[in-house]
């Protein structure tokens, strides 16, 4: 299944919103290494690149007391999203290479778990470049190779990493591509984020199929490894945290 297909059907939106919420703890973290990356500046123009639902919106708008413009290439997302008004958020149909705000306007640009869907990472970092202010930064929140491995639902869903289109960056992938654009990698922080509080949690929660490699698996493969994840769990259901370790790779413009 095409992932741009899979993002533009309204389930997959609900699903996604419903399964892929984060706990205040995690959110914290994120506005806390974006905070750093800020480096003392205090932002007037923050674009959440591939916002999705929106789920970190209102807190980059209330932590930042900044404008945030949420960009998203699919409707059903933005949709979602919409029903989550905020005085200080905007949403906008576009993507990483078609940002549509006016080019050195941005204080930040912030995107989570976006970078293994473009379809061109240099394309990406070129724009994101051209949209940032001199100094500007951007804060990039994903899984890469150096973290998948750890990532709990691959163990049980093999198929996910057979998926072409699942293209999961290398830390030196995105530096490299951003380098080329003038944007340089000034911090790599890696942080292990609560995803359920227990691991029976983490099986309802996975269960939903909320995320879009799961999604874009046959039904057959979700059910084996479910089957899976299932007898894993048994043991452990009210064991926890389940944490999975997330990479930040903070990049700023110079000139």
């Amino acid at each position: 299944m095409n992932q741009v297909h899979v993002f533009q059907r309204t389930d997959v939106a609900q699903r996604y919103d419903q399964g892929r919420q984060l706990v205040d703890s995690a959110i914290r973290q994120v506005l806390d290494i974006i905070g750093t990356a800020l480096d003392g500046v205090s932002p007037k123009a923050i674009v959440d690149l591939g916002c999705g639902t929106g789920r970190f919106l209102a807190a980059l708008a209330d932590n930042f007391a900044a404008q945030v413009i949420g960009v998203e290439p699919s409707k059903a997302m933005l949709s979602v999203a919409a029903a989550k008004p905020h005085s200080h958020v905007e949403l906008r149909a576009g993507d990483a290479e078609h940002i549509p705000v006016l080019d050195g306007s941005l204080d930040l640009v912030f995107a989570s778990m976006v970078l293994h869907h473009l379809p061109s990472l240099s394309a990406a970092m070129g724009e994101v470049a051209r949209k940032l202010r001199p100094g500007g930064a951007a804060v990039l929140r994903n899984a890469t190779k150096e973290t998948r491995p750890s990532t709990p639902h691959v163990w049980f869903f093999p198929e996910v990493e057979q998926l072409e289109w699942l293209r999961i960056p290398a830390r030196s992938d995105v530096a490299e591509a951003g380098a080329v654009h003038g944007l340089f990698l000034a911090e790599t922080v890696t942080v292990m984020q609560e995803h359920a509080p227990t691991y029976g949690a983490y099986y309802d929660r996975i269960a939903q199929r909320p995320l879009s490699d799961l999604i874009a698996i046959p039904d057959e493969a979700f059910e084996r490894g479910l089957e899976r994840l299932a007898s894993y769990c048994a043991d452990r259901w009210d064991d926890g945290p389940v944490d999975i370790p997330i990479d930040f790779l903070v990049l700023r413009k110079v000139g």
